[in-house]
């Protein structure tokens, strides 16, 4: 797995035990959004520390229940249970080892680019425009974003206006 795809990477370089008494190298440990397909529906699962190392072709997750999932194994198939007994997902057994198929769930980032104020015209510097393309933000919030640099190119001139929704 590509090291960038773990949130809150921390470096830390030690040996674990891996399959079959083996120690694997791992050098840092962070979080991962998968995304899982059960029963016609996707389902968000964020698995926290996952191991990293150069030489781990996929990565392992151990079956510890320390939020209170629990694991059952049957028949070559281990089945993953949430606190409340629900079954959430299905590995599968393959080369002595239980695969679960997800993906990796992606965050969307929006990028806004503006020109300068004296460039623009001026329905782009009407405040309730930028309340919009916040997705209806509250306006006190735009100001504060504005006013502790959080976002740049943002000029909230006008009067707020009732909003349609």
């Amino acid at each position: 797995m590509d090291k960038s795809l773990l949130n809150n990477f921390k470096p830390c370089v030690m040996n674990v035990g891996g399959i079959e008494n083996n120690l694997v190298k791992v050098e840092g440990y962070g979080s991962i959004t998968i995304l899982l397909k059960f029963k016609n529906q996707e389902l968000k699962l964020t698995l926290l520390k996952i191991y990293w190392g150069p030489s781990l072709e996929k990565n392992i997750i151990s079956g510890r229940d320390k939020h209170g999932h629990w694991l059952k194994i049957k028949n070559s198939c281990c089945q993953l249970y949430s606190p409340n007994n629900q079954l959430i997902a299905v590995a599968t057994l393959e080369k002595n080892l239980y695969i679960l198929h997800s993906r990796i769930a992606k965050e969307a980032c929006i990028n806004i680019s503006v020109d300068t104020e004296e460039n623009q015209p001026k329905e782009r510097q009407d405040i309730m425009m930028w309340h919009r393309r916040f997705g209806h933000q509250n306006v006190e919030s735009l100001k504060h974003m504005n006013n502790q640099k959080l976002v740049y190119g943002i000029y909230l001139q006008g009067k707020q206006k009732q909003c349609d929704i």
